[in-house]
């Protein structure tokens, strides 16, 4: 499995527009073959940025969704007005996961 996990801010106080925004578009946007899952997280120390984890079932899916350009205009572009224009991407191999039940089981 392979993981790209990007990091950006929006503009300061758009976040909750943001995040509605994005779930929006994740529910209702086609999803890319080969993603698996998706997180958005919000940074617990500034609450103007967070994480976008894909999480991918090999590196050519990885790539091939990230560098869609129809994904990008039907999911990023959407989303563009929000964005400060602060953003870091990074791709990798995952080692080694674990879930645990969040019961505790």
């Amino acid at each position: 499995m392979f993981m790209r996990i990007t990091w950006g801010r929006v503009i300061a106080g758009s976040w909750p527009e943001f995040e509605s925004a994005f779930v929006q578009m994740m529910e209702t946007a086609p999803r890319p073959e080969g993603l698996l899952a998706r997180w958005l997280v919000q940074d617990e120390a500034d609450p103007d940025a967070g994480y976008v984890i894909g999480l991918c079932s090999s590196a050519e899916a990885m790539h091939r969704a990230s560098d869609n350009p129809e994904w990008e205009r039907r999911s990023v572009e959407p989303l563009r007005r929000y964005f400060s224009g602060e953003h870091t991407k990074t791709m990798g191999e995952v080692r080694w996961s674990r879930v645990f039940d969040p019961l505790g089981g």
